[in-house]
């Protein structure tokens, strides 16, 4: 069995803001210490497992019930009234029973630790399906995560001696229990990928798990990374001139004005650049190697943007390459977890070509847009610490025939107009 395998430091602190939003978000301040001290929590903990209501009155219409009858402590009858008067007091010394107290806290406890183990067990299912091992060896994995998972969670009680106690005696071994269930689903999960994967020689573990099992999918996948890949090693375009290649699966035909509905078209626009510079790192990311004297500044030029899928692109500079998705790149809204305008907006710029066409200022479809593009033009010099525009605006002089009535005569006259227009600054840019 191989060790446990360790995430990329970026993966890791994504987990550890992650654990502390959840912390956060489920009460494990540092009020959750008094929830065992908590008068209401404790008697909600004791409170009996039957009603305390009253029978209903024999007045109510229908066929004829059966007298609820009431006994006291030592057998004989009583009325309702005494019975729900010692059941009170029941409950009311029930809340100051060490058992009852340790039944507190349980229940939320277990939650956090399954909320936790299914935040971070996706990052590790990536890891084992790119490392190429079998299903036994996740599983093990899984276990050592389990282990982690209940330390981390026992750690948010060891404050004080009172809860590290109670942790150990009431919850421990319960928290065990439950993380030792999502072992097993996601053993499962790895057992399934791994026979499809073996049924399916042709596709990779990576592009069947993206796929969520469908076979098809995954397939499909396979052909745009390859398609990507092609172009990839094909021979530089000239400078300045847009390359579009087209995909098609079998059967697909052109229709007239475009392509087909089942056709997925890759674009690349190609800008100036020098033959003869060297790659250079791309600073923030994977490819930065800070206090490298012989690194020159990275320029929009040396960027090519892949997308491999909806939410995931490729980004290469040189020889250095490496896959994220819209979250890991900062384009996630916040509120939805979703795509936010920006990556839709690095979408359109692939399809067409690089370039935004002229809209407007007065139209919606510009307002709409407007506010996207201002933040584009911020987050990808952050990204990747290039400070100079990388949406120039460009005026271009567009010839428009325009038809001309004169004494009934048509006639067609020639009117020049400045056709403003967004373009990527000759960063590659590909959509499957």
């Amino acid at each position: 069995m191989s060790e446990f395998p360790t995430l990329p430091d970026r993966v890791q602190r994504l987990h550890a803001l992650r654990w502390k939003a959840l912390l956060k978000e489920r009460g494990f301040t540092s009020e959750h210490l008094q929830w065992h001290a908590s008068r209401d929590r404790r008697r909600e903990a004791a409170k009996p497992l039957f009603s305390l209501k009253p029978p209903p009155p024999d007045v109510l219409p229908g066929p004829p019930r059966r007298s609820m009858k009431y006994y006291g402590s030592k057998g004989e009858l009583i009325s309702y009234d005494q019975w729900k008067r010692g059941q009170m007091e029941a409950w009311a010394v029930r809340e100051n029973d060490p058992k009852i107290i340790d039944n507190i806290a349980i229940t939320e406890t277990i939650a956090l630790a399954q909320a936790r183990f299914a935040g971070v067990v996706g990052d590790y299912l990536l890891v084992w399906a790119e490392a190429n091992t079998d299903c036994d060896e996740f599983e093990h994995w899984l276990e050592q995560l389990a282990t982690v998972v209940a330390r981390e969670v026992g750690d948010a009680w060891r404050e004080n001696e009172w809860h590290t106690q109670w942790f150990e005696r009431a919850c421990q071994q319960k928290v065990e229990v439950a993380l030792a269930e999502l072992v097993k689903e996601w053993a499962g999960r790895a057992s399934k990928l791994e026979i499809q994967a073996l049924e399916n020689p042709q596709l990779s573990r990576r592009s069947l798990l993206d796929s969520q099992g469908d076979v098809a999918v995954a397939s499909q996948r396979e052909r745009e990374k390859k398609a990507v890949l092609d172009v990839d090693r094909a021979p530089q375009s000239d400078p300045g001139k847009a390359i579009a290649s087209v995909m098609e699966s079998p059967g697909q035909t052109r229709s007239r004005g475009g392509v087909s509905p089942g056709r997925q078209v890759r674009t690349e626009l190609a800008g100036p650049r020098s033959h003869e510079a060297a790659p250079r790192n791309l600073a923030r990311a994977e490819f930065v190697r800070e206090g490298d004297p012989e690194a020159e500044p990275l320029q929009w030029e040396d960027i090519r943007i892949s997308f491999l899928s909806e939410d995931r692109v490729r980004i290469l500079v040189g020889a250095r390459t490496v896959q994220h998705n819209y979250a890991e790149l900062g384009f996630e809204d916040m509120r939805s977890r979703k795509p936010n305008q920006g990556w839709q907006l690095l979408r359109q710029l692939a399809v067409h070509r690089g370039i935004l066409p002229n809209i407007s200022r007065n139209s919606k479809q510009f307002l709409a847009i407007e506010k996207s593009i201002h933040r584009l033009r911020k987050s990808l010099p952050e990204l990747f610490g290039i400070f100079s525009d990388p949406l120039p605006t460009i005026l271009r002089e567009v010839i428009v025939a325009a038809s001309k009535s004169s004494a009934g005569d048509p006639s067609t006259v020639e009117c020049r107009q400045t056709d403003p227009t967004i373009r990527s600054k000759f960063f590659k840019i590909y959509l499957p």
